[in-house]
């Protein structure tokens, strides 16, 4: 249902409410940024903290802690305080989708699936 890495997710569903995630365009969002996760199950932990950090230095110019959990605690903020919260979660699907298509090249990994 959500990526698990993402700690806003419960928030997304929060706000939306469990009825409408489930035909919402977050959850499209959300299942996108959870295909581009578990392609390399290894690098989890990397890819998301490369997702988190590269979607705060687009969002605000603010480079990020390493730890998985600062990261998560940004998001999770960013999210609550932003009054645009499915913008923010599209900006998040956008960012994912720009780090996989730099793996991709990197990596020769699959190419993700359009928006």
């Amino acid at each position: 249902m959500c990526p698990s890495r993402l700690n806003y997710c419960t928030k997304v569903v929060e706000h939306i409410g469990l009825e409408g995630y489930f035909d919402s365009q977050s959850k499209k969002y959300m299942e996108q940024i959870e295909d581009y996760l578990k392609l390399d199950p290894k690098r989890r932990d990397t890819s998301t903290s490369q997702l988190i950090t590269t979607f705060s230095l687009s969002e605000n110019g603010r480079t990020l802690s390493k730890r998985l959990r600062v990261q998560r605690i940004y998001l999770r903020d960013e999210y609550k305080k932003t009054n645009t919260k499915e913008d923010l979660v599209k900006t998040t699907c956008l960012t994912n989708a720009f780090v996989h298509n730099q793996m991709i090249v990197c990596m020769n990994l699959p190419e993700p699936s359009v928006l």
